[in-house]
């Protein structure tokens, strides 16, 4: 800290100094320079291969970023431990062993065991967090194509001039679309039976860990779980928009297309924003929209248990006791 003498001040500075200095060498600097090492390699082979088989010098005109000189360092440390480790373990195996005969072997296969978990759950959250919302913000602008009269080509035009904002706004509409699905889900957990929607899961639980489920369960699983997701996000919406959107425009097509302008110079303040400020909570208050949703989706759910005959299985018994 900054209190006591001045000496000790400088050997916490000193050392704290040192101390990211070897982080840095480590973590950025010896991956970096390997990296660089092995693309200069590489480099150098096939201009060699390339002047052996013309005899003509070609030119060197191949640039690489930092990053991909970056991780092509990381690749090249793991693969050189990757090998260390598998030859150790050969070697042991015929010597009658089963483990490694060093302890700093043993360190280095506890140490790729932990980057693989990590590696694991750090894929598992780019999945689940970025590839699919971004999925299914795409899927719904597609459902949604009919209602602004746009075509899957201009999208992908505009995609193409603009890549970090295009999957942006889509991954920001596939988060909406996901925290609504959640509600609804919370909804149905209110007024269907407990094992009707036993193959989804219930945040509330106490027996759900989904970050130790990340690093106990095995991949194949969460693909799993991943793909289920896939089959009942993209129905759902294409019945809960598409269609909508498409009866409607064969019904009504003169409404169609529906553009909301919300720009006006001489207003600092939209006036639809403003009155949305002001009736939301009023309607929220006395409305009570959860309710009425609720209401709703129950008396559907007894039509169609009592048009299949499901209604026992689907709906709590009302006269049992809570």
């Amino acid at each position: 800290g900054l209190r006591g003498p001045m000496r000790q001040m400088l050997e916490n500075a000193l050392t704290a100094l040192i101390f990211n200095a070897l982080f840095i060498a480590i973590i950025t600097l010896v991956p970096f320079t390997l990296g660089r090492l092995v693309l200069s390699l590489k480099e150098s082979t096939i201009w060699l291969l390339a002047l052996h088989r013309s005899g003509a010098a070609p030119a060197r005109s191949v640039e690489y970023g930092d990053y991909v000189i970056l991780l092509t360092g990381y690749a090249t440390i793991f693969a050189l431990l990757l090998i260390l480790v598998l030859v150790s373990l050969i070697i042991s195996q015929r010597r009658g062993g089963g483990r490694p005969p060093s302890l700093f072997l043993r360190q280095i296969i506890m140490t790729l065991k932990y980057v693989g978990i990590m590696l694991k759950v750090c894929m598992l959250l780019g999945l689940e967090l970025l590839v699919f919302p971004t999925g299914c913000g795409w899927w719904l602008d597609m459902c949604c194509l009919g209602l602004v009269d746009a075509t899957m080509e201009q999208r992908l035009a505009y995609a193409r001039d603009n890549p970090f904002t295009a999957h942006f706004l889509h991954w920001i509409l596939g988060v909406v679309l996901m925290l609504h699905m959640c509600v609804l889900v919370a909804l149905l957990r209110e007024i269907v039976r407990p094992e009707v929607l036993w193959f989804l899961r219930s945040p509330p639980d106490p027996d759900e860990h989904p970050f130790r489920d990340l690093i106990e369960e095995p991949v194949p699983k969460h693909l799993r779980r991943v793909a289920l997701s896939v089959l009942l996000y993209a129905p759902v919406m294409a019945a809960l928009v598409y269609c909508p959107v498409a009866l409607t425009r064969w019904l009504v097509p003169s409404i169609f297309p529906v553009h909301v302008s919300l720009h006006n110079p001489y207003r600092d303040v939209p006036l639809e924003i403003f009155l949305l400020q002001v009736s939301l909570p009023f309607a929220i208050e006395h409305c009570r929209p959860k309710d009425t949703l609720k209401r709703i989706v129950h008396a559907w759910l007894l039509i169609a248990g009592n048009l299949t005959g499901l209604t026992d299985r689907m709906l709590p018994d009302p006269n049992a006791p809570p």
